[in-house]
């Protein structure tokens, strides 16, 4: 074939040589992962997951859209921004390995719909206006020559196409990683982020949604919020016989905060001790030892840090989680209903995301964020996204296997939804 092309055969070994590599990129509102492999036997070389850079402007989308359109872009350019951060890791990990530039053959891309048109630098103005329609919602397929990426500069590069408003095609990726299409059963998909996907899989359709979360649950607005690393808070249980609590951290580190999957345990367990009330407003100081008065507010104290002062629980960061939890809930009832799916019908649950795996899924239930779901299997894994990119990038008929997808998803619009609004409301109620 190279010869006939008019290139020297032993230029053209080289090349294949140096392009048996692959990339697949997952562009989260809050965190890039990608992962590096072996394009033979799909075997994983390398692998990152960083902060999104872009967040410097704005921990959630809309301030970053906002952002892009105005004329701070002369400033700092995010799209600039985005790629200049991946090709800085991926030139690491080649180098890492001894391996030139060029050596990347292949690149998967998926993100949601902002993250989409912000690296590939499309017209971001529908994605600023209510109801959030009219984006471009094509495949991509294209060199990265094209888009000015310097380590995938000979790669043939493949998007999938995106769902409708700010589900991107990343909801496509955890379909696959989650393996629902091959299963054939009742399934609820969850992608949990500042802007979280669900999805609903039914026989030979797959509806989707995307609600507005927001980063209490990646702990971007949490008062002694940090990320999941080691003295984070993961756990909180209070004793049975006292209501001093049992605290675990991760790597058994002193604390420092509290992570996601913590927030999460501290919630149940205030609501199993009836320190906060259905409206998670706290008791007062004199009804417990742990409650502390904040000026016009209070806050609940979780544990001493380092320093011995009191990781604190706030009555704000209650509101904020409050939020976040119903909106997901609200989201999976407003599937429920479009599908005419009862909860007691789905057989398989999937949430992935940051924290995806490591919270715990009872006390989701016990503060609301999801339904009983008595015969469901749960899986949790973190990072599907990353995970189902990785899968398309080492499948022969990767490409074919996402049109397939897109073609069976309906997307359901939540923005002026009255069932939504009315699920929210009712949410944001602990039970």
């Amino acid at each position: 074939m190279c010869g006939n092309l008019g290139f020297n055969p032993l230029y053209c070994e080289k090349m294949l040589t140096l392009q048996r590599y692959g990339a697949s990129i997952d562009i989260g509102t809050s965190h890039v992962g990608i992962n590096l492999c072996s394009l033979d036997d799909c075997k994983l070389v390398g692998h990152s997951f960083e902060l999104n850079p872009q967040s410097v402007v704005g921990a959630d989308i809309l301030s970053r859209l906002k952002y892009h359109a105005s004329q701070a872009r002369s400033v700092l350019d995010l799209s600039k921004l985005i790629k200049n951060h991946i090709d800085g890791q991926l030139h690491e990990m080649l180098g890492a390995l001894s391996l030139p530039l060029g050596s990347i053959g292949r690149a998967v891309i998926v993100g949601n719909s902002a993250m989409h048109h912000l690296f590939f630098d499309k017209d971001i103005r529908p994605l600023l206006k209510e109801p959030f329609v009219g984006i471009n919602k094509h495949d991509i397929s294209c060199t990265g020559k094209e888009i000015d990426m310097i380590t995938l500069n000979s790669a043939e590069v493949f998007s999938p196409p995106l769902v409708g408003g700010f589900v991107g095609n990343d909801a496509i990726a955890v379909v696959v990683e989650s393996g629902v299409m091959k299963q054939q059963r009742k399934a609820v998909l969850i992608d949990i982020g500042v802007n979280t996907e669900v999805g609903l899989y039914d026989e030979d359709k797959i509806y989707f949604a995307s609600a507005a979360s927001g980063p209490a649950f990646e702990e971007m607005s949490i008062a002694d919020g940090m990320t999941a690393e080691a003295g984070a808070i993961s756990t909180f249980r209070f004793g049975n016989e006292s209501q001093f609590p049992n605290i675990e951290t991760i790597g058994d580190e002193p604390v420092q905060g509290i992570c996601g999957s913590g927030s999460i345990s501290i919630l149940a367990a205030l609501l199993e001790k009836r320190l906060i009330d259905e409206f998670g407003t706290f008791v007062s100081p004199e009804e417990s030892p742990h409650v502390q008065q904040l000026g016009d507010s209070r806050a609940f104290k979780v544990a001493r840090g380092m320093n011995d002062d009191w990781i604190l629980l706030t009555q704000q960061d209650i509101r904020m989680l409050q939020q976040s939890k119903a909106a997901i809930r609200a989201a999976i009832e407003v599937l429920f209903q479009e599908a005419k799916v009862m909860p007691e019908e789905v057989q398989h649950i999937f949430i992935t995301g940051e924290f995806g795996a490591s919270f715990s899924f009872q006390e989701a239930v016990k503060i609301g964020m999801f339904p009983t779901l008595e015969k469901a299997e749960i899986i949790q894994q973190p990072n599907g996204g990353l995970g189902g990119a990785t899968k398309i990038l080492c499948s022969a008929d990767g490409e074919e296997l996402c049109s397939s997808i897109a073609d069976r998803i309906r997307y359901v619009n939540l923005t002026s939804n009255p069932v939504f609004d009315e699920q929210y409301a009712i949410h944001r109620v602990f039970e």
